[in-house]
């Protein structure tokens, strides 16, 4: 049974956070495997968009992979 956008973001946030990551990529197929499920649908991905946000975590769909990053400023740069 495909899991819950709730679950599937908490899963997510200990993977980060057990990895230590701020940022990570992954190709749809890692997608589909995590959410267990063979299809995802816009009304799912602003279902997940939202239970990320939960964890201070942001979402973008690309053509090729997903991005999930932390909404923090993990990588500070001076412009100059």
């Amino acid at each position: 049974m495909a899991k819950s956008a709730h679950v599937i973001a908490t899963d997510i946030d200990g993977f980060m956070k057990k990895k230590t990551l701020n940022v990570w990529t992954l190709p749809w197929a890692q997608l589909y495997e995590v959410s267990s499920r063979e299809r995802i649908k816009e009304a799912f991905q602003d279902d997940l968009r939202a239970a990320l946000k939960a964890h201070a975590l942001e979402i973008t769909y690309g053509s090729n992979a997903v991005v999930i990053h932390r909404d923090s400023n993990f990588g500070p740069q001076s412009w100059a």
